[in-house]
């Protein structure tokens, strides 16, 4: 999922570690997701079919696993 989400999208890895559950938005046929950037930015960018369908897998077992964390990205540490 952290590949694909590099990949489709181009975001930043700092980009990339503050993505909040808020942030992104998937529908049947497209996806949205915000991002802050340098300088605080913000900005859209659409999510490519292969980012979404690596999302939805990821969130399923983050769920089952009863995850209480805002951001998209969990570790170990926090």
């Amino acid at each position: 999922m952290v590949f694909e989400l590099l990949s489709k999208t181009g975001v930043r890895v700092s980009e990339l570690i503050n993505i909040r559950l808020d942030d992104i938005a998937i529908n049947e046929r497209s996806g949205n997701l915000r991002v802050i950037g340098k300088n605080q930015k913000e900005r859209d960018i659409p999510l490519h079919l292969d980012a979404r369908k690596a999302i939805t897998p990821y969130m399923e077992v983050r769920n089952k696993a009863f995850i209480n964390s805002e951001y998209l990205l969990i570790s170990e540490r926090k």
